[in-house]
């Protein structure tokens, strides 16, 4: 997953903004995201405060990092081993023939 170049709090702040009344080109020109990304933000984040953000980030980001992290040890066991663990130790292609 890209990396976000805003901050959680910047993005709240933005939208705050808008919700108090600044129009939503100026918010984009200050901050520099585009306006089809602050209407993503509004559409994903509006309505939470910095800590409902927060428990989101640990409820779903948190939990697909950890599969993450495991599956690339897998592999790195995997070829580490040479592939032993698909083939075992014997020659696939003359065993079968």
């Amino acid at each position: 997953m890209k990396k976000s170049k805003f901050s959680d709090s910047q993005i709240m702040d933005a939208l705050k903004r808008a919700e108090a009344g600044l129009a939503v080109p100026d918010i984009c020109r200050e901050l520099t995201p585009s306006s089809a990304t602050f209407y993503k933000w509004r559409a994903r984040y509006g309505g939470m405060d910095t800590s409902k953000l927060n428990l989101l980030h640990i409820q779903i980001l948190h939990p697909q990092r950890v599969l993450l992290n495991k599956c690339t040890a897998r592999l790195n066991n995997i070829a580490h081993q040479g592939g032993e663990y698909f083939i075992g130790s014997k020659d696939i292609f003359n065993s079968h023939f």
